[in-house]
């Protein structure tokens, strides 16, 4: 194994020191990379802490942290729906990025390249449990509303500076 930290420090570790690749990539932070003769698999950590990007020609697969890097070797083919999302959202959902040729490797993925194919899947479930509470808008937003008036009200009664970036979560601060 071969774990690449999100500090850029490379250590190799012995199989015995991995029991179990995922346990592992849970607990830390990076990449962790698995190579064997015939299947590499890449680990990427619950908070893609090193993003990952990959390209698959008929003769090769790149893996990247720079995806311009790429950029004059892939199709430049804009992907209509990546580019929504990215609009909407601010990123891409699941594997797509802004080109059609080129794939981001979500968080707590494992990318398992063989000769012949790459099988992207999730090792880890982020499903929670849905309160039923909430499936109304009018229960939601009250209970927004109340849990967002619980901490502003611990806050301390001085000015305080609060970064804006757009997202959601700025929006519904200020809001």
């Amino acid at each position: 194994f071969i774990h690449i930290s999100n500090d850029n420090s490379v250590e190799v570790q012995s199989l015995s020191a991995i029991e179990n690749p995922v346990e592992f990539s849970k607990r830390n932070k990076g990449i962790l990379i698995s190579a064997g003769t015939e299947i590499v698999t890449i680990f990427n950590d619950p908070f893609c802490s090193i993003p990952l990007y990959y390209y698959r020609d008929a003769n090769r697969v790149i893996i990247t942290s720079e995806p311009s890097e790429l950029f004059d070797r892939v199709d430049s083919q804009i992907d209509e729906a990546g580019m929504w999302e990215i609009i909407l959202f601010g990123s891409c959902v699941w594997n797509r990025t802004l080109f059609k040729s080129l794939s981001q490797m979500p968080s707590a993925t494992k990318l398992l390249v063989t000769k012949n194919n790459l099988d992207l899947n999730r090792y880890w479930n982020f499903s929670v449990q849905e309160d039923p509470y909430l499936r109304s808008t009018k229960n939601s937003i009250e209970a927004l509303d109340s849990k967002l008036s619980e901490i502003f009200a611990a806050l301390p009664a001085k000015p305080l500076l609060m970064g804006m970036s757009g997202g959601m979560d700025s929006r519904v601060s200020a809001a």
